[in-house]
C-alpha cells in the first residue's frame, strides 16, 4: 500500500495529492485561494490580507477552490478549526454560496440558474457546511463560499487564521467516483 502512494506521489504534479483509503472516496489536497475583497459576482482578485479587527469589527472572504471549478458537488465545509483560540475571538456572522444548476424547461430548452445559499453550522461553531440532495455545479470561478466573521474580543497579534476546506465532487477523470478534494490555506491579519 505505501509503495502504492508513493508511486502516485511521483506521477502527480507537487501541488496536488491523491489518496485512496478504504471505502472512503479518494483524496486530492489542492490549494485553497482566499480573497478578502468581496465581489459580486465572486471573482479572485488575489488580496489575501485583512486589518487585524477590533471587538466587534467584521473581517469578509471569499473562498475559492479552482480545480473544483464546474464540477458537480455533494458537499462543502470550511473550518476555521485549525486556528487556535478561533471561537474565544470570533464568531461566523454569516456564511453563504452560490449554487450553479441546470433548469430544463417543457420545451426542452435547458437554461442555467444561480442561487445563494447559506452554509449551516451552531453559532458556537468554528466550521459552516452544506450538503447538497441534486449536486449542483461549482461557480465557473471555484467560489465555494463567502464568510463574514465577527470578532468578539479585540484580536492578538500573534493569532493567525487558518482553514480548512473539503469540497465533495463527482471526478470528472476515469474511473467516475466521488473525490474528496481538501486543502487548507491563511489569511494574514496586518
Amino acid at each position: 500500500m505505501h509503495l502504492l502512494i508513493l508511486l502516485i506521489s511521483l506521477i502527480l504534479p507537487n501541488t496536488h495529492q491523491v489518496l485512496a483509503g478504504g471505502l472512503s472516496p479518494p483524496t486530492l489536497y489542492t490549494h485553497v485561494l482566499v480573497d478578502t475583497r468581496l465581489e459580486d459576482p465572486p471573482s479572485y482578485s488575489g488580496v489575501g490580507f485583512a486589518p487585524r479587527p477590533t471587538k466587534g469589527a467584521t473581517l469578509g472572504f471569499q473562498i475559492f477552490l479552482p480545480q473544483a471549478a464546474g464540477n458537480s458537488a455533494f458537499s462543502y465545509l470550511t473550518n476555521f478549526g485549525p486556528t487556535e483560540g478561533f471561537s474565544k475571538y470570533f464568531k461566523i456572522q454569516d456564511a453563504k454560496t452560490w449554487v450553479r444548476f441546470s433548469i430544463t424547461s417543457p420545451d426542452g430548452q435547458v437554461n442555467l440558474a444561480e442561487s445563494q445559499v447559506d452554509l449551516k453550522g451552531s453559532s458556537a461553531s468554528s466550521a459552516r457546511s452544506i450538503h447538497f440532495v441534486a449536486p449542483p455545479n461549482v461557480h465557473g470561478s471555484g467560489h465555494i463560499a463567502t464568510l463574514s466573521l465577527q470578532a468578539i474580543e479585540d484580536v492578538p497579534p500573534d493569532l493567525h487564521l487558518k482553514l480548512e476546506v473539503n469540497v465533495a465532487t463527482y471526478a470528472t477523470t476515469t474511473p467516475s467516483r466521488l473525490l474528496q478534494m481538501k486543502g487548507q490555506a491563511s489569511i494574514h491579519l496586518q
